[in-house]
């Protein structure tokens, strides 16, 4: 590590014990997936229709709920692990821009950041326009996935927004488990090299008030497309999609 890392590291470093304050659980983890500085990041911008304190509130469930992205990773005696910090307070910086030459250089500027160990993957911005639009970006550092988190993150703002819970979901410790499976055959990698995937912006949807909710049409009847693949992974790919990871309670 270097010499600048928090003593707090150092400390579960050494002892790497699996109690105390300074972690919540830790569990190894394959090389293939985790190097500093990091092999992959992927940035995501979000325009904000909304009060940005509210989004800001919203951010921060994210790493309530989703416990990956309170995981930072240590390598004691040439071993791999991933510690998931008991924290949840995002990492937020706030940034002026006069136009779109200043706004591109700021988004350059997040996009060259490095992965900070101590400190949780997900780093959030906001962006000020000179005409009051408010943008929020969000990096993610160790692309150790192929575009599924940010679709289930997706869903789960959405779920915020509409003070819905959200489904069960799959644990740290499963997801990395899946991943580094996967990775034997198809390493994740490849996704993000992808000249298309760097970086991913998707518009994130309003929220809708409780009156909007009661006045929505009824649904009467509904049709389910049959997806004639056999093969989903490669067809989700082809079509720059991916399939969803669900854990079944069953």
């Amino acid at each position: 590590m270097s010499s600048d890392c928090p003593p707090v590291l150092e400390s579960m470093a050494s002892q790497l014990v699996r109690s105390g304050d300074d972690q919540e659980d830790q569990q190894p983890a394959a090389s293939v997936l985790f190097s500093p500085p990091p092999e992959v990041t992927a940035a995501v911008e979000v325009a904000i229709e909304a009060d940005p304190l509210q989004w800001l509130a919203m951010a921060q469930r994210l790493p309530e709920t989703n416990d990956i992205l309170r995981t930072t990773f240590l390598e004691p005696h040439d071993q791999w692990y991933g510690v998931v910090l008991p924290h949840a307070s995002p990492i937020v910086k706030f940034y002026d821009a006069s136009g779109a030459e200043e706004r591109t250089h700021i988004l350059d500027a997040i996009w060259q950041q490095l992965f900070e160990f101590g400190k949780p993957f997900i780093h959030s911005g906001m962006i000020r326009m000179a005409d009051g639009e408010m943008q929020a970006v969000i990096k993610l550092d160790h692309g150790l996935y192929d575009g599924t988190l940010l679709r289930v993150f997706d869903a789960h703002c959405q779920k915020y927004q509409r003070d819905e819970p959200v489904d069960p979901i799959t644990s740290c410790q499963d997801f990395v488990l899946h991943i580094w499976q996967r990775n034997q055959t198809q390493l994740t990698l490849a996704f993000w090299q992808q000249p298309d995937k760097r970086p991913i912006r998707f518009q994130l949807a309003p929220g809708r008030s409780q009156q909007a909710q009661q006045e929505q049409l009824r649904v009467s009847s509904i049709a389910v497309p049959r997806i004639e693949h056999t093969q989903l992974d490669h067809y989700s790919r082809a079509h720059g999609v991916t399939v969803s990871i669900r854990r079944s309670t069953q």
